[in-house]
């Protein structure tokens, strides 16, 4: 499920370790049941929420917006049409 977010692979374990410490699952980050993740990353306390995860508070956030979105992966663009393809050929 990470896989669809626009968490990095390099934070793969942060974001499970964030997950768990707020008492969800992958499989709720896929049904889009993490509507309070960021209410209870703060009521834990930011530092300690980031230091739990190995990480900074500006990559704690950053994750925290990701894993409330799946299936918006930044570095797939969404297009509207099929592509064009340029060729040097013509």
């Amino acid at each position: 499920v990470l896989d669809a977010t626009g968490v990095h692979p390099e934070s793969y374990a942060a974001a499970e370790k964030l997950l768990a410490l707020c008492g969800y699952t992958e499989a709720d980050v896929r049904a889009h049941r993490v509507g309070e993740l960021r209410e209870r990353v703060k009521t834990l306390g930011e530092e300690k929420a980031a230091a739990h995860c190995g990480v900074g508070v500006p990559t704690l956030s950053d994750i925290v917006s990701d894993l409330m979105k799946p299936g918006r992966d930044p570095s797939f663009p969404r297009r509207c049409c099929a592509p064009i393809f340029w060729s040097s050929r013509i």
